[in-house]
């Protein structure tokens, strides 16, 4: 997998310009706060890995019980329910994906400022149809953009890829259209360039608030201006 590494904002601006997504078309984009994680969704980490396809026991059992939050409208598709219980928090065999490279920016520089983000870049082929594919047929790498179900899916410019098995990596492979070009890279986002990101992010709009939604998000964007200003002051 081609890495690359930059050193100051300006350079992520320009390579931001050669990985463009067209409506999910062309590149996604997901940022990991630490570049030693791998790239998997919760469901294939060590900590929740269940054997035999049980995260999906595991999600219907979530689905069952959830109904009682009334705040929640839950859609009727199954797809669209795992995407709902992927950004709730849920333990599913989705890996998050942006449409919107700030976004995945964000994600790479939010938490675990002493030590180096990553943001991983990914040209997928093949596309989920949801109403001839079931959830537990789907292959690792295939893709999955859910209609707009909740404001963080929207505000995300959410997007899916599979794991099945839940700890199945994506298999690295040239583009048709591209043969030169391997559909996933990756730009190594360093720890002394967190704290400036996080500013232009902001200056963009691209916060917690917006992100999340919801007067919790709202305070922790509020304690991170906080936290900068204390930083500056004291520097």
């Amino acid at each position: 997998m081609k890495q690359y590494r930059i050193e100051e904002v300006e350079q992520l601006h320009k390579m931001f310009r050669g990985y463009r997504s067209h409506d999910g078309f062309g590149w996604w984009f997901r940022g990991q706060a630490n570049a030693s994680w791998p790239l998997l969704p919760k469901a294939g980490r060590s900590e929740f890995l269940l054997p035999d396809g049980r995260d999906l026991g595991r999600f219907n059992h979530w689905i069952k019980h959830s109904i009682a939050y009334s705040e929640v409208d839950f859609p009727a598709s199954r797809w669209e329910q795992l995407a709902l219980a992927q950004h709730f928090g849920l333990a599913t065999r989705l890996l998050d994906w942006s449409l919107n490279p700030l976004v995945a920016t964000y994600f790479a520089c939010a938490t675990h400022m002493e030590v180096d983000g990553i943001v991983y870049l990914y040209s997928p082929t093949k596309f989920v149809r949801e109403e001839v594919l079931d959830i537990k047929d789907a292959p690792t790498g295939l893709a999955y953009i859910p209609r707009s179900v909740n404001v963080r899916l929207l505000n995300q410019r959410a997007a899916f890829t599979v794991h099945h098995p839940p700890d199945d990596q994506i298999t690295i492979e040239k583009l048709p259209f591209l043969p030169e070009t391997d559909c996933l890279e990756a730009i190594l986002v360093p720890a002394n360039v967190k704290i400036e990101l996080l500013q232009m992010l902001a200056d963009y709009g691209v916060n917690e608030a917006f992100l999340f939604g919801g007067l919790d998000a709202w305070s922790s964007h509020v304690n991170r201006q906080t936290k900068n200003m204390v930083v500056r002051r004291r520097s």
